[in-house]
C-alpha cells in the first residue's frame, strides 16, 4: 500500500509513538514545523475525513486533546 500512515503503523517506517491502540495511532512527526508536533491518525485506512468511521473521527479529536494537553504541560515548548 502506498499510503504513508499505513506504512508507518505496519512498521515499515520507523515512527516515535507516543499513543496507539486499536483505533488510533499517534506519533511524532519527523519533520515537524513546531516543537512537539504529533499526528494523530486512525488505526485503518481512510483516504480522507469522509472517509472516516464517526466513532474514529470522535476518538481521534479526544485523543488528540489530551496529547495537547500533556505537551502543553511538558514544557518542550509544544503550541498546542
Amino acid at each position: 500500500m502506498d499510503c504513508i500512515f499505513c506504512n508507518i503503523l505496519a512498521g515499515r517506517i520507523p515512527a516515535s509513538f507516543v499513543y496507539w491502540d486499536h483505533q488510533i495511532a499517534a506519533f511524532m512527526d519527523v519533520r515537524p514545523v513546531n516543537a512537539g508536533h504529533v499526528l494523530v491518525a486512525p488505526a485503518t485506512h481512510a483516504v480522507g475525513m469522509e472517509d472516516l468511521k464517526e466513532e474514529d473521527g470522535m476518538a481521534m479529536f479526544s485523543i488528540g486533546k489530551r496529547i495537547a494537553r500533556a505537551l502543553r504541560k511538558s514544557g518542550c515548548g509544544a503550541k498546542a
